[in-house]
């Protein structure tokens, strides 16, 4: 079995959070309520912001 891709419509984002932990504590949650799913993947993104020049 393959994950190249996701199956149209089941994607799902969640945020922005202020903090790194944040999205820590709510990742943890959320994958303790979908463990019997063996095909759910989630994944933490981060978004790296650059100063104004």
């Amino acid at each position: 079995m393959r994950f190249a891709c996701l199956k149209e419509g089941s994607g799902k984002l969640i945020g922005p959070f202020p903090s790194r932990e944040e999205a820590q504590q709510l990742w943890r949650r959320v994958s303790e309520e979908t463990r019997s799913v063996a095909t759910a993947r989630y994944a933490i993104a981060a978004e790296r912001l650059l100063p104004p020049n």
